[in-house]
């Protein structure tokens, strides 16, 4: 054999190995701009899937005004929202008489509308969507003596069953102030931020949240959330109770999505203290709620926080009459009813209240629904309320 023909193999490996490290050299400072701009993309990520949303929204819209205009269509709604007529040379029908341009409940349910709630339709649709955090908030409230009630993780039934690939968050345990005398007091937004995105939700996340009992452990998350800036995030209409009765799907065991790195920003505005709502007594301009039960707010429970009956002045929407016998929120009619009566969609500021800040959001949520842009939480309750007795209670309804 050759020996040239020998050693050749030899001689390319050198030249390849040689190439290969001058290339690496020559790609190491576009690297490094890559993995800057990995780390860029992490951080804006949600604001490029905010503003892509808002750039696909209003090229519906104004899709669907022209098509309208161009073939004479009488009436003119989002493309998003629109029926379609065979036969017609409109594109979008004609609304019935008397129906309104806004969504209804059906349409808004199959979207994201930012309202929140989403439907268990939409959230199968959207199961596998990779920037989905679905969450199992459960809660168990159990009545005792002196009561009124004692408190259990809801984690050993989210581990028995579960809607697919979600995780558990325990809001008492991991979202709650370990400082604050009172229990399920909102932490500081750092404290927060840390928690959830030790948990996996992150700038560009979507968060639904459900429980397998009563929402206001769920709307509760909810409101912390967008107490703290990050509006991204919505309540399974109906919980686990209403998915499985569909015949959905459901796991067990244990599910984490992977740690992201979270910054909220609090607004003050979302909560009110006891100044604040001592203040509300007299201000005309302040409709303050309580969600509890109309026994409790009267004063005829046998159970209470420490003193009978309610804050001075407050009116009653009991978190119960905001649903439907499925455990889904009643329709915006109805619920306008039911805060009209007592004088909250007239007020230009409304304050809900529960026992703990837990159920109140419950009616935040309903008047969030509604539209009314000035909605706070009282998050020490009656549970602080009452332990001062120098603060104004009444009885009766």
């Amino acid at each position: 054999m050759d020996s040239r023909s020998s050693g050749k193999p030899l001689e390319q490996a050198a030249l390849t190995k040689h190439v290969g490290r001058a290339v690496l050299d020559r790609l190491q400072p576009l690297l490094t701009q890559i993995r800057a701009i990995g780390g860029l993309w992490e951080k804006t990520r949600g604001i490029f899937y905010m503003m892509s949303r808002a750039y696909l929204h209003f090229h519906e819209d104004a899709a669907g005004q022209a098509a309208a205009t161009s073939t004479g269509c009488p009436r003119t709604i989002p493309i998003a929202h629109a029926r379609r007529s065979p036969g017609s040379q409109c594109s979008l029908a004609p609304l019935a008489p008397g129906r309104s341009v806004r969504p209804t409940r059906e349409d808004a349910m199959t979207n994201w509308d930012g309202r929140g709630l989403v439907s268990s339709d939409w959230l199968a649709a959207h199961l596998n969507d990779v920037d989905l955090r679905i969450f199992d908030v459960t809660v168990h409230l159990r009545p005792s003596t002196p009561g009124p009630y004692t408190v259990e993780s809801g984690r050993a039934d989210y581990a028995a069953a579960h809607i697919p690939g979600a995780g558990f968050l325990d809001i008492g345990a991991n979202l709650s102030d370990p400082d604050s005398r009172l229990g399920f007091t909102m932490p500081s937004a750092l404290d927060l931020a840390s928690a959830l995105g030790a948990a996996g939700i992150g700038p560009g996340s979507r968060v639904v949240a459900y429980t397998t009992t009563t929402p206001m452990w769920a709307t509760r998350l909810w409101w912390m959330l967008r107490a703290c800036g990050f509006d991204e995030v919505a309540v399974l209409d109906g919980g686990l109770a209403k998915w499985t009765a569909e015949g959905r799907p459901v796991g067990a065991g244990e599910h984490r999505y992977p740690p992201a790195a979270l910054t909220l920003t609090a607004r003050p505005d979302a909560w009110a203290d006891k100044a604040a709502v001592l203040a509300a007594i007299d201000d005309g301009a302040v409709c303050t709620i309580n969600a509890l039960s109309p026994s409790m707010h009267s004063g005829e429970a046998a159970a209470n926080y420490g003193r009978k009956g309610h804050i001075k002045g407050s009116r009653n929407v009991p978190y119960a009459a905001l649903l439907n016998a499925d455990g889904t929120y009643r329709d915006d009619k109805a619920l306008r009813e039911l805060f009209d009566a007592v004088g909250a969609l007239q007020r230009p500021r409304v304050i809900c209240y529960c026992g703990g800040g837990i159920s109140a959001t419950m009616d935040a949520l309903a008047l969030t629904r509604l539209g009314h842009p000035n909605v706070a939480v009282y998050d020490g309750s009656m549970s602080e309320w009452t332990r001062d007795p120098d603060l104004p209670m009444e009885t009766g309804a």
